[in-house]
């Protein structure tokens, strides 16, 4: 029977393995090394490797020692990609290849400027910032540019991404809605290189100071100002104007948001005050999230002189208010048998009369709801009893019912049957 015979063996292609390193790297700084592996059965008596560049170097090959590899470095002075290649001669043959990848030259984003003016007037307040290369020898395939405008009322990034060329700029625009001093920061980067620049634009109206109309620490939605609707809340704003001669129109608007920022709808049930500041009265507002807006202006003759911001400003309703009359310990030594037997004043338990609602205000206590707590403590002395009270022991929980008894909403009397032991008695009121 005949069988098959497998030989196996290892052959090279060509008598030259070639590989370099890096594959990439900055124009005019980063080293690339380039490795030329020789044939051991064949002498090679030079080398040359051809840059890609337009530039070469040859080596003369030792034989004696004869080395396994030469080595070759080179710094580009442009950028772009290349292929190197090489060609080894020997006495009686030559080999040309190239290396197997082609080697990225960037350039750096370090030679980045920013230019900006140092002044815009608002309205429009757009400002247009121009990006371009210090040194016009060079150029960068490929970069991302972000820029974060130090608008409070739109923290929008501007992006821009592409390649540059020398002589060249890329424009990036932004409108502002505030007035004063912004700090623009560019970040740019590439495979390379990284930078941040940063440059100063004053934002100006010459009818305004550049002061906020609002605090604007609660110019986002997620930081609002907490106002309780208890309180009465009166906006004013801080901008100062210039223009005298000008008789200035204050139009407000308050619009309800959600409470991951979006809008949801316009309150208009308030009247126009006319005036530089806006007052919400106790109650006025439904708990929740509003953006509060004025926009200043001197009528349809003066279109380039206007002002607007916005004020976000959270509504939570306030707690309720709960107090038993009489301080926190009292005694009393004359106890009624029944809600109908007349007892000692300082064993009623009056939560109605101090609890109330602060919307609505002190002494009004329609409506609320009271629940209770009630305790025994089993002491020998008053004595005894005043200490557990300072050391705020719980007692033993006992039905309010057993004790005492209601009287109205908010207020009971204690009543001892004659089976209860206990000298001291704990209540404890929830609104």
């Amino acid at each position: 029977m005949k069988g098959n015979t497998t030989i196996s063996f290892s052959i090279r292609l060509g008598a030259f393995q070639l590989f370099s390193e890096p594959l990439g790297g900055l124009v005019q700084m980063r080293q690339f090394r380039f490795f030329v592996s020789l044939p051991n059965n064949i002498s090679v008596e030079n080398v040359t490797v051809y840059f890609g560049d337009g530039i070469n170097e040859t080596r003369t090959v030792p034989q004696d020692p004869y080395p396994d590899r030469l080595e070759f470095t080179h710094i580009y002075q442009t950028v772009g990609k290349f292929v190197a290649r090489m060609t080894g001669v020997g006495s009686t043959f030559s080999e040309s290849a190239s290396f197997p990848e082609p080697l990225e030259v960037e350039g750096s984003v370090d030679d980045l400027k920013l230019q900006i003016p140092p002044t815009v007037h608002h309205p429009p307040g757009v400002v247009t910032a121009n990006v371009y290369l210090a040194r016009s020898q060079h150029q960068i395939m490929n970069m991302t540019c972000k820029m974060n405008w130090d608008e409070i009322l739109d923290s929008t990034l501007g992006t821009w991404s592409g390649s540059l060329q020398p002589t060249a700029s890329f424009p990036m625009s932004f409108t502002y809605l505030t007035l004063g001093v912004k700090e623009l920061v560019l970040n740019c980067s590439n495979p390379y290189s990284n930078i941040s620049l940063s440059a100063y634009v004053f934002v100006n109206n010459e009818c305004f100071s550049p002061d906020p109309i609002f605090d604007r620490q609660f110019a986002k939605y997620h930081k609002p100002m907490v106002v309780l609707q208890s309180v009465k809340v009166k906006l004013v704003t801080r901008t100062v104007i210039l223009c005298t001669t000008h008789k200035p129109r204050f139009v407000w608007s308050i619009s309800v948001y959600s409470p991951n920022g979006a809008r949801l709808s316009s309150y208009t049930n308030f009247q126009q005050p006319k005036v530089d500041y806006l007052i919400i009265e106790p109650g006025e507002l439904e708990p929740g999230l509003y953006r509060m807006a004025l926009n200043i202006s001197f009528g349809a003759e003066y279109k380039y002189c206007w002002l607007w911001e916005s004020i976000f400003v959270k509504m939570e309703r306030p707690p309720l208010v709960a107090e038993i009359q009489g301080g926190r310990i009292r005694k009393t030594g004359k106890l009624p048998l029944s809600i109908s037997t007349p007892g000692d004043p300082e064993a009623i338990i009056d939560a109605r009369t101090g609890s109330y609602d602060p919307i609505r205000g002190y002494g009004i206590s329609d409506g609320l709801v009271f629940s209770w707590n009630c305790s025994v403590y089993h002491t020998a002395t008053v004595e005894d009893l005043m200490n557990l009270a300072k050391q705020s022991s719980p007692g033993d929980p006992q039905p309010c019912d057993d004790i005492s008894k209601e009287i109205v909403e908010g207020k009971r009397q204690l009543v001892i049957e004659q089976n209860v032991k206990a000298i001291g008695f704990m209540f404890e009121v929830c609104r």
